[in-house]
């Protein structure tokens, strides 16, 4: 069974995979910025304010944390 968790909840240098983006809106925000479901993730830092996160292709993002607890994720090694 696959445990779902949001990205705001991964610890600092965890590899994830995006899982489901949850709204259209944020959906579409994240594909501007180059990252869709089922890319791998690595979160570099996390800050109160905002998440960064390296997404598939090396492209680095930020992602707000508000934003953040709406993108669920995976451990990679679930894919």
């Amino acid at each position: 069974m696959r445990k779902h968790t949001s990205l705001a909840d991964i610890a600092r240098g965890e590899t994830v995979t995006v899982h489901e983006i949850l709204f259209d809106s944020l959906r579409a925000y994240c594909a501007a910025r180059g990252l869709h479901e089922g890319d791998g993730i690595t979160l570099l830092e996390g800050r109160p304010s905002n998440v960064l996160q390296v997404a598939t292709g090396g492209s680095v993002m930020r992602c707000p944390a508000e934003f953040a607890r709406f993108v669920e994720v995976i451990p990679s090694q679930e894919r």
